[in-house]
């Protein structure tokens, strides 16, 4: 229990200063996430050898199906990069979330850089699709680039380490920010990878904002949050694996988008190339995207409807 408190803690303090809450609103939201996450703790059921491997309906796309959506999500790419659609510059501007790191600027927001928690980059940009392949959910991502044009890149979320242990993933609906405080209108802190995609998936065509690690966790929650089954403990050591692996691609990613008038507090790793994307091209079960070329996301934050 200590250990499950401790990851909660940790990872809700990480994500909530994104929204740049006053003390008084983070810490509230932290002790009603850790309160709900322990009264009702997340029920996972292991399933039986035939249960994990047998094909399922739902997990066997047809051919169609897959046809189109890679049609929605090139037409999205395409919309995006030539400003049409739901993309204009007017709808986007719409829909943005605002950090107060930014919320002051004479000029507009753009798809780019909105803060820099400890040991994370936060940066907002337009979900135009989202599929899943080998337990990775993949977000296609458009951002205003530093270069005053739009381009078209990918995150992913390790859909398949969230398996009920001690890493979690936020996935927040907030009401803006004014003048430093934010309200959540709708918030899942969770550690069920199936959680995360039934709230994320329906977000395709939203702006949100991402935050991608660029530093360690401290070695003292490291420790705490020590698994208690073997097979815990390998998930979680491959997801730090993989979570330390893509620093710098969040930081190269951070160098390619609008800074809003900031500046970064990290140096820009030479030689490290991000994905950009113009099409999807392949139609099958995996979608044509290079996952060593992709920076990881660990929470996500939406303008929430009301």
């Amino acid at each position: 229990m200590k250990k499950r408190l401790l990851a909660i803690l940790f990872y809700t303090i990480l994500i909530f200063s994104l929204c740049a809450c006053d003390g008084n609103t983070a810490m509230e939201a932290a002790s009603a996430m850790i309160e709900s996450s322990t009264a009702s703790p997340i029920q996972t059921k292991t399933p039986t050898q035939a249960e994990a491997t047998a094909p399922t309906e739902e997990s066997m796309p047809t051919m169609d199906a897959i046809e189109q959506q890679k049609n929605e999500i090139n037409q999205n790419i395409t919309d995006f990069l030539n400003y049409e659609g739901e993309f204009t510059q007017k709808k986007i501007d719409d829909r943005k979330n605002i950090s107060s790191n930014v919320y002051w600027k004479e000029s507009p927001v753009k798809l780019g850089l909105m803060t820099e928690p400890d040991g994370c980059v936060s940066l907002q940009g337009v979900i135009l699709g989202c599929f899943e392949r080998n337990g990775i959910l993949i977000e296609i991502i458009g951002f205003d680039g530093n270069d005053g044009n739009r381009f078209v890149t990918a995150g992913k979320i390790e859909t398949s380490s969230y398996k009920g242990g001690n890493i979690f993933f936020c996935i927040s609906g907030i009401d803006g920010v004014y003048f430093g405080t934010c309200e959540v209108v709708e918030d899942t802190l969770t550690n069920d990878g199936e959680i995360i995609k039934k709230h994320v998936q329906p977000l395709v065509g939203k702006t949100a904002t991402f935050q991608f690690p660029i530093g360690d966790i401290p070695k003292n929650v490291l420790k705490e949050m020590a698994e208690d089954t073997p097979e815990l403990q390998a998930i979680q050591d491959n997801y730090l694996n993989e979570r330390n692996g893509s620093f710098d691609l969040s930081k190269a990613l951070a160098g390619h988008v609008d800074l809003n008038e900031m500046e970064l507090g990290f140096q820009i790793p030479k030689g490290v190339k991000i994905k950009k994307i113009t099409e999807i091209e392949n139609v099958g079960d995996e979608f044509e995207i290079d996952n060593s070329l992709i920076p990881l996301i660990e929470a996500v934050f939406y303008k929430a409807e009301r």
